[in-house]
């Protein structure tokens, strides 16, 4: 399959990576800067949480052990398939959605009192970007935050995902419907990622 921005649109793209071993997106672990935030004030509150790109779902899983209602989204069904297991791994409850993210919004209008990004806002095709944003406006309840760890800052691969996050373009997209809350280059970056992450949360 031709590996470029129309073929990320179509779930077989993902689910061939994943069937392939191809998914070197993947941490095979919690992502540590966010269960760094969970110790701050941001995270305060276990409210509900959807997980955008939830891969195999070890971040859904961070969230649920920790007290939160999660609901983790994945276009691919072999992600589902594996997330799914390692929710029954853990003994721990997660509702998840294979479904395309595009899509959650006839269902979850404002619903949310948090939406979780890595790595999914540079999976898909750049074009739709704004429409990734008015997706999250449209799920979130008011007030609810909006965390994002925006991946690569900077890429050479720009015909295929990951496809590079500009920090600035990003600021103004975003700002246009949410208030920036807290922004940093996070210290707890996975060491091939460091300096490469921005992290971002958002209040609708």
């Amino acid at each position: 399959m031709k590996d470029n921005s129309s073929s990320v649109s179509d779930s077989e793209f993902w689910d061939e990576k994943y069937r392939n071993n191809l998914d070197n997106w993947e941490l095979s672990h919690p992502t540590k800067v966010f269960a760094d935030l969970q110790q701050t004030q941001w995270l305060k509150s276990k409210g509900s949480i959807l997980v955008l790109g939830c891969g195999s779902g070890h971040d859904a899983i961070l969230f649920a052990e920790n007290g939160f209602e999660v609901y983790a989204n994945d276009f691919s069904s072999e992600a589902i398939l594996r997330a799914k297991k390692n929710a029954q791994m853990k003994n721990v409850k997660v509702e998840f959605l294979n479904q395309d993210l595009f899509t959650l919004n006839k269902k979850f209008g404002e619903r949310f009192d948090y939406v979780l990004e890595y790595t999914t806002f540079c999976a898909i095709d750049p074009k739709r970007r704004v429409e990734y944003r008015d997706l999250v406006f449209e799920v979130l309840r008011q007030g609810g935050l909006f965390v994002a760890l925006f991946f690569p800052l900077i890429n050479k691969a720009e015909h295929t995902p990951p496809f590079t996050v500009d920090a600035l373009e990003t600021y103004k997209m975003f700002s246009e419907k949410f208030n920036l809350k807290y922004s940093e280059r996070p210290i707890s970056s996975v060491k091939p990622r460091l300096n490469n992450e921005l992290l971002m949360i958002w209040e609708k």
